[in-house]
C-alpha cells in the first residue's frame, strides 16, 4: 500500500484526503488548526462519493458601484492586466458549506488518520517526513517560496459576526464612500472583509481575523518545491491566485497516479 501524507487543516488538504479516497489510501494529515477560510467562500464541487452526504445551498451574488472602485479600494489603485471577480451583473450558484465538508472529511469520518500538531512545519520537517511516507503534500509556502515571495503575501482584515439571516448572499462593494469591500452572509455568518490598509486599525477588534492572501500579480511565480514527491498544495502554497479549492483534488489525484505508478 502507497502512503501519503498532508500537512494542513484547510480547503486543499480536504480536498487531497478526498483524491487518496478515490485511488483507495488513506493519508495521515496533520492539522495544526481547522482552517475554515473567512469570507466569500464555498466548495463548489464534490465527487460523486460524496455528494449524497450533503446537500448544497443556493447562494445569490451581486454587487454595488464599479469594478475599478472595488479594485481600487481594495488594492489602492486599478492594476493593468487584473481582472477581478467583481460581477458585472447579478447571479445565483449552488454551493457546499466548507466547514460542515471539512468537518466530516478531516475530523468525523475514516477517510483519513488526522494526528493534531502545534506547531509549525518546516522545510526540514517536511524532508524528515518524506523518508517515512511515498509522497508529502503541504498547504502552506516552503521555506525559500514565502522568503523569496514575501512582497505578494499580505494580511487583510476580516469581521466576523453570527448571523440569523437563512439567506447566503455575496455582495461586491465598489462604492468610494465604504471601508468594506465585501459583505458575505453564509451559513448563520456574516463576513465584512476590508482592505489591507485598515489591517493595523482593527487590531482591537476581538471579532476580526486577519487571514492571509496574494497581492495581485500577472507573472508566474516560482513556488519552489523541495522535491517531485513534497507537494504544495492550495493557492498559497502554489502562489497562484487563480487556483480554487477544488482544483487541489485533481492536482493530488494526478500527482499520485503518476509519481507512485497508482
Amino acid at each position: 500500500m502507497k502512503s501519503v501524507v498532508i500537512v494542513g487543516g484547510g480547503p486543499a488538504s480536504t480536498y487531497a484526503v478526498m483524491a487518496c479516497a478515490e485511488l483507495g489510501i488513506k493519508p495521515v494529515v496533520f492539522i495544526r488548526s481547522f482552517n475554515i477560510q473567512a469570507g466569500a467562500f464555498w466548495f463548489k464541487w464534490l465527487p460523486e462519493s460524496l455528494r449524497s452526504e450533503f446537500s448544497s445551498d443556493k447562494i445569490h451574488v451581486g454587487s454595488v458601484g464599479s469594478s475599478d472602485g472595488y479594485v481600487k479600494k481594495q488594492w489602492g489603485s486599478v492594476i493593468p492586466g487584473y481582472k477581478s471577480s467583481f460581477p458585472s451583473t447579478p447571479f445565483e450558484e449552488q454551493g457546499y458549506n466548507p466547514e460542515m465538508v471539512m468537518k466530516h472529511v478531516l475530523i468525523t469520518s475514516d477517510m483519513c488518520e488526522s494526528t493534531p500538531s502545534s506547531r509549525d512545519f518546516t522545510d526540514g520537517d517536511l524532508l524528515r517526513l518524506r523518508r517515512d511516507f511515498d509522497i508529502v503534500f503541504h498547504s502552506f509556502p516552503t521555506e525559500r517560496a514565502a522568503d523569496s515571495n514575501k512582497h505578494l503575501m499580505i494580511k487583510f482584515p476580516v469581521r466576523i459576526e453570527d448571523s440569523d439571516d437563512s439567506d447566503n448572499e455575496v455582495i461586491y462593494n465598489g462604492l468610494p464612500n465604504s471601508w468594506v469591500v465585501r459583505m458575505s452572509n453564509l451559513w448563520g455568518r456574516r463576513y465584512a472583509e476590508l482592505p489591507p490598509v485598515k489591517f493595523v486599525d482593527s487590531h482591537g477588534d476581538r471579532n476580526m481575523v486577519f487571514p492571509t492572501d496574494l497581492k495581485p500579480f500577472i507573472t508566474p511565480v516560482e513556488c519552489y518545491p523541495l522535491s517531485k514527491l513534497i507537494v504544495p498544495i492550495g493557492r498559497l502554497a502554489r502562489f497562484d491566485r487563480k487556483m480554487q479549492a477544488h482544483d487541489n483534488y485533481e492536482l493530488v489525484l494526478g500527482k499520485i497516479k503518476y509519481e507512485l505508478s497508482i
